[in-house]
């Protein structure tokens, strides 16, 4: 076991033992750095919640789908889309929640105050 130590304005140490920690450093420094590209891939991912308008790409994220079913939907005219010169295609955010919240599908507690208020009046008794 072989100990070296050198004296300078940095105090440096060689021991064996530092060898695997300074390995163990490299893998950490990856480690952050594939962190802070995901943590920076999902910043620039939530930038597309604040835009008003998106591009295709950009929708298709936003909405979850795939390339193909989008364009099937605007060649179709069933969601709101502007097409400005003829070919890029995009989108109003606020358009695209209010399209995602046409078809809301009632709780069935909702269901059975609508079916208790009509028999009510039906019948013509109130609770």
């Amino acid at each position: 076991m072989k100990i070296y130590f050198i004296f300078s304005t940095n105090l440096a140490f060689s021991l064996p033992f530092f060898a695997k920690s300074k390995q163990k450093r490299k893998m950490n420094t990856q480690q952050i750095l594939n962190e802070l590209t995901e943590i920076k891939k999902a910043i620039e991912e939530q930038g597309t919640f604040f835009k008003p308008v998106l591009n295709f790409e950009e929708t298709c994220k936003y909405l979850q789908f795939s390339r193909s079913h989008l364009y099937k939907l605007t060649s179709r005219k069933e969601i709101p889309h502007f097409c400005p010169s003829g070919k890029k295609l995009y989108f109003n955010r606020e358009e695209l929640d209010h399209w995602l919240q046409r078809f809301r599908q009632k709780a069935t507690e909702e269901i059975d105050v609508m079916a208790e208020d009509y028999v009510n009046k039906k019948t013509g008794t109130a609770l």
